[in-house]
């Protein structure tokens, strides 16, 4: 039995072929066997070795891709070195990769990004959750949900104006107690 199902030679292929020569990955993916498999509990590495592969270390995991098999939502990773190919299978949605995750029919599609990549940027927002506060309005104390943030400070640009954009529309200016505008008035 070959070493990557027609899923798992997709999910490479979508993310290696600008990283290695067509005649490599094609060798590579026509493994026969696999030289280490591991199942993690959430996914598995699969890893094939090859004289041809690079030594050098390095990741590869653009474009995204997502395998999917009834409710079961999985990521890939290929990662390279040491004369190997790994590719890393791991859970994406609520239902964890099972063992018999290879054995599935696997839907693999590298979905369009819809996002903002902002690995190399300087600042980073995250919601932590909600915290009540405190308000007063002539319909007496209330506690009003206000979003909590924390915030790493540094200088980017595109992240400061994001995070200003967030407070015109929801920062503590934005909220007001006046009667015309509690939502019990």
């Amino acid at each position: 039995m070959a070493a990557f199902r027609p899923f798992e030679v997709k999910a490479v292929r979508i993310m290696a072929e600008s990283a290695l020569p067509e005649s490599l990955l094609a060798a590579v993916l026509a493994a026969e066997a696999a030289d280490r498999y591991s199942y993690t509990g959430s996914g598995y590495y699969l890893t094939v070795k090859h004289v041809d592969l690079p030594s050098e270390r390095r990741s590869l995991s653009e474009p995204p891709v997502a395998g999917i098999a009834g409710e079961v939502e999985a990521g890939f990773v290929v990662y390279l070195g040491d004369k190997e190919l790994t590719l890393e299978c791991h859970t994406w949605g609520a239902v964890d990769v099972p063992e018999d995750f290879r054995e599935m029919e696997v839907n693999v599609h590298a979905p369009p990004v819809n996002y903002v990549d902002l690995r190399n940027e300087t600042q980073l927002v995250v919601r932590v959750g909600r915290l009540r506060r405190p308000t007063t309005s002539t319909l007496g104390v209330t506690n009003t949900p206000i979003p909590c943030y924390r915030s790493t400070e540094v200088g980017n640009p595109l992240l400061r104006t994001v995070w200003r954009l967030y407070l015109r529309g929801h920062g503590p200016t934005s909220r007001t107690t006046t009667p015309s505008h509690h939502p019990g008035a």
